[in-house]
């Protein structure tokens, strides 16, 4: 009976030690659905610069962005704001706050849209 319990205790521990780290885990899950033209499992890209101490963000080539999408660029997602499509510019935030580029200008990066289908 103890060689039961202990078997059973040690798969317990087993089946919960994965999902308390996949519950601490901070992965990203996309909350939108694609967008129409955006095909869910084909990588969408587009291309863009910053300018030093700007928050506009010039689309350089790419598919029509819209407000709302998220995209991954340097290892974070970012979500689009606002888009001004007569010029080819949109503001993004990094979390809840509005990106302003700190850094040196940013040209011809390559940006990629995220959705769950």
């Amino acid at each position: 009976m103890k060689r039961i319990a202990a078997v059973a205790a040690l798969i317990v521990t087993m089946l919960a030690v994965p999902a308390a780290a996949a519950m601490a885990s901070p992965v990203h899950k996309p909350s939108q659905t694609c967008p129409p033209g955006h095909a869910f499992g084909q990588p969408q890209s587009f291309t863009f610069d910053v300018a030093s101490g700007s928050s506009t963000v010039y689309e350089v080539s790419g598919p029509t962005l819209a407000s709302a999408e998220e995209f991954s660029y340097d290892g974070s997602i970012y979500t689009i704001w606002s888009v001004n499509p007569g010029a080819d510019s949109f503001t993004m935030s990094l979390g809840a706050t509005l990106f302003v580029n700190e850094g040196p200008s940013i040209t011809n990066a390559t940006g990629y849209l995220v959705c769950s289908g």
